[in-house]
């Protein structure tokens, strides 16, 4: 949703991808942005695939307008060459600001030292910030220690944590400007949307 409210008013995004090849997670834009491969053929959607997946001759070939393949999740100078590329790019198109989503950081985080991990997260979020960027990483509290976590959270503007208790789906908002409420709140989901509600508050869309 993140990606899709942006491509809709025309704003270049950056999808860095660890875990899936970027087939996959355009499989999953598609029920929320049907015109999802539109934008990738005008330009306005870059890839920076560390997944390591090799291509599946099996597959249906899917080709996308700008892709930069790196070797792997931990493949720091890649990531961080692949993304100056694009910054570069879209300071020649005089776009206002991008939107990036890294999806996930903690494939990266978890496949090197602590210290130089910290140092790419400090990097990327610092290029992104400097670049007039907004960005959304996707990080797994079970991979991490709560130092590491810790460590990653404090280069961030804030943060939405996500649990489940026994049936329910909770979410709370850390940060991040301003919240009727950071208590753990009632969600839920489909592949389209999110639905929160909470205690003090009417069901909202």
């Amino acid at each position: 949703l993140f990606l899709a409210e942006g491509l809709k008013k025309g704003v270049p995004v950056v999808i860095v991808t660890t875990s899936h090849p970027p087939g996959e997670l355009a499989h999953d834009m598609a029920p929320i942005l049907p015109t999802f491969m539109e934008f990738d053929q005008l330009g306005l959607v870059r890839w920076i695939d560390a997944s390591g997946a090799q291509a599946d001759p099996n597959a249906q070939s899917q080709e996308f307008s700008h892709v930069k393949k790196v070797k792997g999740a931990d493949d720091f100078d890649g990531i961080q060459k692949a993304l100056d590329a694009y910054l570069k790019d879209f300071e020649k198109q005089e776009q206002p600001y991008f939107r990036l989503a890294y999806m996930s950081l903690s494939m990266s985080v978890t496949q090197a030292e602590d210290k130089r991990s910290f140092q790419f997260v400090q990097g990327i979020a610092g290029k992104v910030r400097q670049s007039r960027g907004i960005a959304v990483y996707a990080v797994e509290r079970g991979m991490h220690t709560e130092q590491q976590l810790e460590s990653i959270q404090h280069q961030m503007t804030g943060a939405v944590l996500f649990k489940t208790e026994k049936q329910k789906t909770l979410l709370s908002v850390q940060g991040v400007s301003d919240a009727q409420t950071r208590d753990w709140i009632d969600y839920r989901h489909t592949n389209k949307a999110i639905m929160i509600g909470a205690f003090s508050l009417e069901r909202i869309r």
